[in-house]
């Protein structure tokens, strides 16, 4: 009888999982931040509150839209991109 072996697949390198984890880091620093800025508890002088007070819908959408596409990405990046991409690199030199 033939017995089925489990093929793990090959691990991410560091810098793959060093890549992810900044942008998501990043992406959750700035929604924090946005958070913490709407909420009211981190205090703005006159101009901060303007500039604010003028951002439109599409500019906060657009803000939203690319903090979930750095996300997306960086996901798709870690687990269908990166280790061939990089094990590909390390096979030419």
């Amino acid at each position: 009888m033939a017995q089925e072996l489990a093929v793990a697949g090959p691990r991410r390198p560091f810098a793959v999982w060093s890549i992810f984890l900044f942008y998501i880091v990043a992406t959750l620093w700035t929604v924090l931040g946005f958070v913490l800025i709407y909420a009211g508890i981190v205090p703005l002088n006159e101009a901060q509150k303007a500039y604010f007070a003028n951002l439109s819908i599409f500019d906060r959408a657009s803000t939203m839209v690319l903090g979930v596409t750095n996300i997306a990405a960086a996901f798709s990046y870690s687990v269908f991109v990166g280790p061939p991409y990089l094990y590909s690199l390390v096979r030419l030199y």
